[in-house]
């Protein structure tokens, strides 16, 4: 689905009052397809503003540079996924209350990397690279101030990770991006020992209860059920949204079960000019 406003840059030839020059300092040529269903304007404004075709022009052609030199994963990052994160957030009608964070460097705290049941030693951390985030508000101010520190360490987190940028706002959703075509199963692996700890994190805060002028109060060890966590599998133009859940009586301690849900986005259709 287009914009319907994006018609006229799609189309054989210019608009009224356009001349073709200015068409074409505009839009690509591969962007003028017959197959494309527009999405009337109105549908389009209740989910926020739409990017103009010379934003998205720059990006698909950042992507099909990066196809065409088969560049690394970081390049892909740099000028194809960061600016493209950073366009939806930007245009999102939801964008003062959510926001995206590189946390390519963002290590993995030990103490919530999961482990076999049968084994003390903690599996390998593992990174990913983009997360969406819930902006500062004042309820989660509030609650910020009164969680107590992590265990060992003189810092606090809402999430797995004592990363600066992310410690005051809660990771609503993980990305993990590869080259096209590449590097599915790895990442997957990351997304779960990631999606792992965020399970142990969040069964932690769930475990606490606010009583009165004494903050938090531990609370005795329990399952508890958790809700389903939504990820983001990228390669290269391909995005894929999944959902990771967890298994009270799984066989190793916080492992998700990753379904895939729905494959080949609309963000595919955008930075993927020859689909």
């Amino acid at each position: 689905m287009v914009p319907e406003h994006f018609k006229f840059h799609l189309a054989a030839g210019p608009p009224a009052g356009k001349s073709t020059e200015s068409l074409r300092q505009t839009a690509e040529p591969s962007f003028r397809r017959s197959d494309i269903f527009f999405a009337p304007s109105s549908a389009r404004d209740k989910l926020g503003g739409s990017p103009t075709l010379a934003e998205v022009d720059r990006i698909t052609s950042r992507a099909s540079q990066c196809r065409e030199y088969k560049e690394h994963e970081a390049a892909w990052n740099t000028f194809v996924h960061g600016p493209l994160l950073d366009l939806a957030q930007y245009t999102s009608v939801f964008r003062q209350r959510v926001d995206i964070a590189n946390i390519t460097t963002a290590p993995l705290s030990t103490r919530f990397k999961p482990r076999f049941a049968t084994s003390a030693q903690p599996l390998a951390g593992k990174l990913v690279d983009f997360d969406i985030l819930l902006n500062c508000s004042t309820p989660l101010d509030e609650a910020f101030r009164a969680m107590p520190l992590h265990e060992g360490e003189h810092a606090k987190s809402f999430n797995q990770t004592l990363h600066m940028p992310v410690m005051r706002r809660p990771i609503a959703i993980s990305i993990e991006t590869k080259r096209e075509g590449e590097g599915a199963l790895e990442g997957l692996t990351q997304l779960g020992v990631w999606l792992s700890a965020q399970f142990l994190r969040l069964e932690e805060l769930v475990q606490w209860r606010s009583d009165g002028d004494e903050g938090l109060v531990e609370q005795p060890e329990r399952s508890t059920a958790m809700p389903p966590l939504p990820l983001i599998l990228v390669q290269g133009p391909q995005w894929s949204l999944l959902v990771a859940t967890k298994s009270a009586n799984g066989s190793m301690v916080g492992t998700p079960r990753l379904t895939d849900i729905r494959v080949a986005m609309l963000m595919t259709l955008l930075i993927d000019p020859d689909r």
